[in-house]
């Protein structure tokens, strides 16, 4: 029975319950379930049956036997209102009044008496909107639910009868009766029909009858978990059949074993005409339309209405419904949550422990996408007052599940299959509130769970949670605060993993009413980050930040994991192809040699959607060659094109570039992509350890700019406020010096920094040339040291805002003569007396400056040396009693300086 088919009777059993106890107060349907106490209970049915394929109806009179537990005048019977009752043998009298039907008797205590009603069955399976229950036509007999009458008594006491079974029935030449209760089938004595007698004893006041031109083959389960599945249906479906019947065997054994009930000893696989556009999962049964035993290559994909049995998430989920639809039944939307959502997420803890947990991920995050998408804030409902058909699937299929999974991280695993076991037993073959659901779960977890059930199925929300990770200084151990902050009035307890530099993980509870806004916690290893584990379990918002390592820098992108790596092939330039697979290919290789991940390289144009949202994304290649970046382009707030990078309305001017950034996904808020265009270069530039957002390079100058998309308490891809020199003077990065002194021109977009004279601590001992130079347009006169002790320095200019660094190098090129003077200074100690003067000569040639016009510099006991000037004699006055050193440089007029003149010793004495 589909919980979907008791919403029909409920309001039948409470005009039925107000009829016989009208002083009961108001109930629920477990109230009344306890409540009401049959005064008769049917004991037997006897349905004769007969076919009439010219008019397409079939003819049932329906012999029920009845035991009395009470004087009684009246028997109310629920037969479904389509079934026109012709007459009821013997009477006149009787009554139906749409579902009800109510007919007088004469029942005496604890006697058993008879009433036949005789009724036609013409339908089409469209009587029902959105359903295709019962069917009568040229290519079968399909009937499911209410065809025959049912007792209110029987409802109310959860299926506690047992009744006897008896049909027989007339069918067309050839056609046979999909039941494994068949006692007798033979032709008539003038050949017209089959005769065929069916005795069962059921526990269900649901029997369905099924017959069609098909044949039966019964499929032995090889595990003897269910004895055989019986398949009904035509020769050419056989083979599909006995594949379908396999991966129900082990469905049915994996339910079994998590859930406890033993599983059906005969299992029925029923094929349907197409006019039934979906699976219908019944008892122990599954109603398959013709056109879905096709496999997918034969199928015309376009028929979106047919759900393929190749899938197995769809099997896994209709199989599960027979499961709990057979077991435990419930009301209204009670029963949908308890049978169609469990059902549902039982489905998918198959498939996780078939293909992985990853794959169970992967299927909870569709459905929270799915429900978010098709369910605004605004008009989001409670579970439990969800009621109007197209609204069932979206909350009890998507959401239903996505709660059952946040229950069992809230509970465990142990307590959370020990429960649903207990639920399981206790409430086989009777009826089941979400109350009786709580109960067995907080027994097996020794908590109580009111809260759960209250927020998530009486109320309409979902949750915004912001987590945080700052790493405080210093190690042994390590120490970092983490930050889990709720944006709603939603709450939930969290499992929270911290991220290790060594990729492993520490994980801990975050209790629901922990008080503490931010725990400090210590480790001995080293931590990057940390994040909400598994949060596509979680009915978490978009806006939900889940995961510190998506917020950069690139060094973290590294430790999220899940990477697919893709090279552009776009546009077909070969050159460019080639260039982006060797880049591709030193992703894979720096990944494997860093990390130890085997990452795979695909091609831009092989990915599809459902990879998009799936991996965190290395894109390899420029916007214009790489499709996925292409394709992205206009989703992210990053853009790199031939003026530089743009961040929303903010340019980072950077021509002829070359550089790597991360970005928001578009297809999955929750996952970065990582967009690579170094790939123009040869140096193969490596992006593992960068401790920024975004690194940009140029590919003439060599100028950089890095930094950061978002920082501190600043938002989520906020718009750099990025430092940039742009020069006049010189054009590239090469400063051509026939002097010492060469003048900067340009523009500066902030202030910035000019360092430069980089030997100066290395041949003078005094710190290197820093100069403050404010934004706007500048005009710089700089003297540089020249000579052969300097070929290699260079000037840096350097900016730094909150947000972004800026750095470019400019290469010294000393252009003309380079050789400094040479210089004669005696070796000799010499000694002078206390408070005479210190003299020293030398003697100097250069050869291109005249001897007098070289000058010359020195300094004592490595302090500051003098102002170059002409001379070739030093005095020292006033020198203090010891031993002491000269140094001595000198420089031609070209600015060539001699800084390797050996120092020379003097002393003196009183």
């Amino acid at each position: 029975m589909t919980s979907r088919s008791v919403v029909r009777i409920v309001t039948v059993l409470f005009v039925c319950v107000s009829v016989l106890a009208p002083n009961l107060p108001k109930s629920s349907p477990a109230d009344v379930q306890a409540a009401v106490k049959p005064s008769y209970q049917i004991t037997a049915y006897n349905i004769t049956m007969s076919q009439n394929l010219k008019d397409n109806t079939t003819d049932i009179t329906c012999e029920i036997e009845f035991k009395a537990f009470q004087d009684i005048k009246n028997v109310f019977l629920y037969i479904d209102p389509i079934f026109k009752v012709k007459s009821v043998k013997g009477l006149s009298d009787f009554i139906q009044e749409k579902d009800l039907l109510i007919i007088p008797v004469q029942g005496k205590k604890d006697k058993t008496f008879s009433i036949s009603i005789n009724y036609v069955a013409r339908l089409t399976g469209t009587e029902y909107p959105g359903r295709a229950w019962n069917y009568v036509g040229q290519d079968g007999v399909y009937l499911f639910q209410w065809w025959y009458p049912v007792t209110l008594f029987t409802i109310a006491a959860g299926y506690s009868d047992v009744i006897s079974m008896n049909i027989n029935v007339s069918l067309p030449i050839g056609w046979k009766a999909a039941s494994s209760d068949v006692v007798s089938e033979q032709v008539s004595k003038d050949k017209a029909f089959n005769e065929v007698k069916i005795q069962s004893r059921d526990p269900s006041f649901f029997y369905h009858f099924i017959a069609g031109p098909y044949e039966m083959l019964k499929i032995e389960d090889p595990k003897k978990v269910v004895s055989k599945t019986t398949f009904f249906g035509a020769k050419d479906k056989l083979d599909r059949g006995k594949e379908i019947s396999s991966a129900i065997f082990d469905l049915l054994a994996y339910y079994e074993s998590v859930f406890g009930t033993p599983a059906p000893k005969n299992y029925m696989v029923i094929q349907m005409p197409d006019k039934f556009k979906t699976v219908i999962a019944e008892r122990a049964s599954l109603f398959i339309p013709t056109a879905a035993f096709a496999k997918v290559e034969e199928k015309d994909k376009k028929d979106k209405k047919i759900l393929d049995l190749a899938d197995p998430e769809y099997l896994a989920e209709r199989v599960a419904s027979s499961w709990w639809g057979g077991t435990v039944f419930g009301v209204g939307p009670e029963a949908e949550f308890l049978n169609t959502s469990l059902s549902t997420y039982s489905g998918i803890l198959y498939i996780g422990q078939k293909l992985g947990e990853s794959k169970m991920i992967e299927m909870l995050r569709k459905a929270r996408v799915e429900y978010f998408e098709k369910v605004q804030p605004k008009d989001e409902k409670p579970l439990s007052s969800i009621t109007q058909e197209d609204k069932l699937d979206i909350y009890f299929r998507k959401k239903g599940p996505l709660v059952f999974h946040m229950l069992r991280q809230v509970i465990g695993e142990a307590s959370f299959f020990k429960g649903l076991k207990n639920y399981a037993g206790k409430f086989a073959g009777k009826f089941a509130t979400i109350s009786d659901l709580s109960q067995e779960l907080s027994k097996a977890s020794g908590m109580k769970l009111d809260w759960f059930f209250e927020q998530w199925v009486n109320q309409a929300g979902r949750l915004t949670y912001n987590i945080d990770f700052v790493l405080t200084p210093g190690r042994n151990p390590y120490k970092y605060k983490i930050t889990l902050e709720s944006k709603t009035s939603f709450k939930m307890p969290f499992k929270i993993d911290v991220i290790m530099a060594d990729r492993t993980i520490e994980s801990f509870d975050w209790d629901l009413n922990d008080p503490d806004m931010e725990k400090i916690l210590s480790s001995k290893k080293e931590p990057v980050g940390a994040r909400i584990h598994n949060p596509e379990g979680y009915i978490l918002t978009d806006e939900s930040i889940v995961n510190t390592l998506t917020r950069g820098p690139i060094s973290n992108f590294f430790y999220l994991g899940n990477f697919i790596i893709a090279e552009g092939t776009w546009q077909g330039n070969e050159l460019m192809v080639k260039a982006a697979d060797a880049r591709a290919q030193f992703y894979k290789k720096m990944l494997k040699k860093y990390y130890n991940l085997d990452v795979p390289i695909v091609l831009d144009k092989d990915l599809n959607a459902e990879d998009l949202k799936k991996y965190n994304l290395i894109l390899v290649g420029c916007t214009g060659c790489n499709s996925i970046l292409y394709y992205f382009s206009d989703k992210i707030p990053v853009k790199l094109n031939q003026e530089g990078m743009h961040v929303h309305d903010t340019m980072i001017p950077n021509p002829e570039r070359e550089g790597v950034y991360i970005a928001p996904n578009p297809s999955n808020p929750w996952s970065i992509i990582l967009a690579d265009e170094f790939f123009y270069s040869s140096d193969n530039f490596d992006t593992h350890n960068l401790n920024v957002d975004y690194y940009l390079r140029n590919l003439k100058t060599g100028d950089s700019t890095k930094g950061y998309f978002h920082k501190f308490d600043k938002n989520l891809w906020e718009a750099p406020v990025t430092p940039g020199v742009r020069l006049d003077s010189p054009k590239n990065n090469q400063i051509e010096m026939f002097e010492n002194t060469f003048t900067l021109k340009g523009n500066a977009t902030t202030d910035f920094y000019i360092t430069y004279n980089q030997g100066n601590p290395k041949v003078f001992g005094t710190p290197q040339n820093r100069e403050f130079i404010p934004a706007g347009p500048f005009e710089k006169k700089i003297s540089f040291l020249r000579g052969k002790d300097f070929v290699n320095d260079s000037l840096i200019l350097d900016s730094k805002t909150q947000f972004a660094t800026y750095s470019r190098v400019l290469k010294l090129d000393f252009r003309g003569e380079i050789e400094p003077p040479k210089i004669k200074l005696p070796q000799a100690v010499r000694r002078f007396k206390s408070g005479q003067d210190v003299i020293i000569d030398w003697e100097a040639s250069d050869n291109e400056t005249f001897e007098s016009d070289i000058q010359f510099a020195w300094s004592v006991d490595r302090g500051a040396p003098t102002q170059f000037a002409k001379g070739k004699r030093a005095t020292l006055k006033g020198m203090k009693i010891g031993k002491h050193t000269f140094k001595l440089y000198g420089i031609d007029a070209r600015g060539n300086i001699n800084a390797s003149v050996p120092p020379v010793s003097f002393e003196v004495v009183k």
